[in-house]
């Protein structure tokens, strides 16, 4: 069978976990489901949110009629002028791969706790769990859908448990059926919705049972590893030290020329877009942002990598960028 690093999972079939990983918050269907839930809690006046994310925030935020504003953010994925919030408006911050906690604690204060954190891509994170934050299970686990909502207070959400959920993607990805399993993917991704629905048991069933100490920790070592070998090369100002459960989603590289992906998916290496950022023409005035579009590789980091597979990597790159 041909082997495939990083793109999406595979349907994961993990047998020795102690149940699920977060016992706290709302499991909902996705981080749209999440964040509808917020905006319809807290019916913000205004949001502020990031320039760099991802457009199913957008769609969500449109469909409550809320007014936003964007910030820009460095090179280091904080803001380049905080803006000041009032009584009635909010900010939505993203834990970018994981791996902005401190900052975000750093942050949380100034805002009297006028603020949402995505943690989509900081699924271990529980430093937050007493605030409006949520994440997805799909970003890190093989499963049809998932995500965990946690708030200030008590919430209780009287809605249905998800049903409309597709496994083809994750059974052809499993059986190494990679092109027809991306089809399904991409066909999949695309008829999500925000609607607000209670994780499907399948998920469920399947987080119960993830090793989640061992992924932690693996996340965390391939991470080093590869931040070991091309920390020289980067040019973004990363730190490979972790505190309590911060676990990384990827490994952000961000090359001094640009690489083209297709150079690695040619090696059966899928390294993702994120994100797209086609919805606006404004490029100059985001010049830090449309630079990690064009150019930021999210490195895989997942609990199906190992260290060959991140020698194959590493060859890539150094190859490309030494040549």
């Amino acid at each position: 069978m041909i082997e495939y690093i990083g793109g999406f999972f595979e349907l994961d079939e993990f047998k020795n976990g102690n149940g699920p990983y977060h016992h706290e918050g709302l499991a909902l269907t996705n981080g749209r489901a999440c964040f509808h839930a917020i905006l319809r809690e807290i019916s913000p006046s205004h949001l502020y949110l990031p320039y760099y994310c991802c457009d199913s925030l957008l769609y969500v935020i449109h469909e409550h009629n809320i007014s936003f504003s964007f910030y820009s953010i460095n090179s280091n994925f904080e803001m380049t002028s905080p803006p000041a919030l009032k009584s009635t408006e909010w900010l939505l911050y993203i834990n970018y791969f994981g791996l902005k906690t401190d900052y975000i604690q750093s942050i949380y204060d100034q805002y009297s706790g006028h603020i949402i954190i995505d943690n989509v891509q900081a699924f271990f994170e529980t430093s937050f769990n007493q605030s409006w934050s949520f994440n997805s299970a799909r970003k890190f686990f093989g499963v049809p859908d998932g995500a965990y909502l946690f708030s200030p207070s008590t919430l209780t959400i009287d809605t249905k448990p998800q049903t409309k959920i597709s496994m083809a993607h994750l059974i052809h990805r499993l059986h190494g059926e990679q092109a027809i399993a991306f089809e399904k993917f991409k066909r999949f991704e695309s008829s999500l919705s925000s609607n607000i629905c209670v994780m499907s048991d399948i998920s469920k069933n399947i987080l119960s049972a993830i090793p989640y100490h061992h992924i932690m920790q693996h996340r965390r070592h391939m991470f080093q590893y590869l931040h070991n070998a091309l920390n020289e090369l980067n040019q973004l100002n990363l730190t490979a030290t972790f505190k309590d459960n911060q676990t990384p989603m990827a490994y952000p590289f961000l090359p001094t020329r640009e690489m083209k992906r297709s150079n690695f998916h040619q090696k059966n290496i899928f390294i993702p877009t994120i994100w797209p950022l086609h919805r606006y023409s404004n490029p100059n005035k985001y010049r830090i942002e449309t630079q990690l579009k064009d150019q930021l590789l999210p490195l895989p980091i997942d609990h199906r990598i190992t260290k060959r597979n991140c020698d194959k990597i590493i060859k890539l790159i150094i190859d490309d960028q030494r040549s």
